[in-house]
């Protein structure tokens, strides 16, 4: 008897210890799992942030300086805002308001879309001011435009840039371009680093909103 018991206690423990082999194994490989799922989501996050937010917010930032630009040497050049003080005829406000409906008012949403519908992809998850100051400045002109269909030319306040421009003024693209840029720039850093297979498994990359982009704060 006293070999079968030594023979059941030997499968007993075969038996134990494979379990705890299998289960050792199942462990590891659900926390090594884990660290490559929690650095693959850094990467894809990085890569959004980068693709759906701050390169199409650059690359529409480079059109509304570029049709500002063409507008500004075609109607007003010297000069550095259109609503200067001097006298507006009927065709100036026209041609200025066409310009806005047309052109300038559907970049500014095409930009504070970007911002507002991706919140979540925002460095830090954050809009910061300068993002808040254009959201600002596109809703206010909705106002403004609303306000168009009954302005007409019989009335003084049809010509003066309270009824022509937003109340929020556009941010400065001193300020709108560096924080873009500032961002792209430590985003493509953090993407780099991540090439690497090791990093980002067992840390979360830190995100930092440029002070540029706060200034006004």
């Amino acid at each position: 008897m006293g070999g079968q018991s030594n023979g059941t206690d030997s499968a007993w423990s075969k038996l134990f210890f494979g379990l705890l082999k299998t289960f050792i194994a199942g462990v590891a490989g659900y926390f090594l799992h884990s660290l490559v799922d929690h650095r693959q989501d850094q990467v894809k996050h990085v890569n959004s942030q980068l693709n759906v937010v701050y390169r199409p917010l650059r690359a529409e930032l480079a059109v509304n300086k570029q049709t500002w630009d063409d507008f500004q040497k075609a109607h007003f050049p010297g000069r550095s805002a259109y609503f200067d003080g001097s006298m507006r005829t009927e065709n100036d406000i026209e041609v200025w308001r066409n310009y806005i409906r047309m052109t300038a008012q559907p970049e500014n949403q095409q930009m504070s879309d970007i911002i507002s519908k991706n919140v979540a992809l925002l460095v830090d998850g954050r809009i910061p001011t300068v993002f808040a100051l254009l959201i600002a400045h596109t809703e206010n002109y909705k106002v403004v435009m609303a306000g168009w269909e009954k302005s007409t030319p019989d009335k003084p306040a049809f010509f003066t840039a309270a009824a022509n421009t937003s109340g929020v003024n556009f941010p400065s693209l001193a300020e709108l371009e560096p924080c873009v840029d500032k961002q792209i720039a430590i985003l493509e850093k953090t993407q780099k680093e991540l090439d690497n297979p090791f990093h980002g498994l067992f840390n979360t990359v830190p995100e930092t909103v440029p002070a540029v982009c706060d200034a006004r704060r």
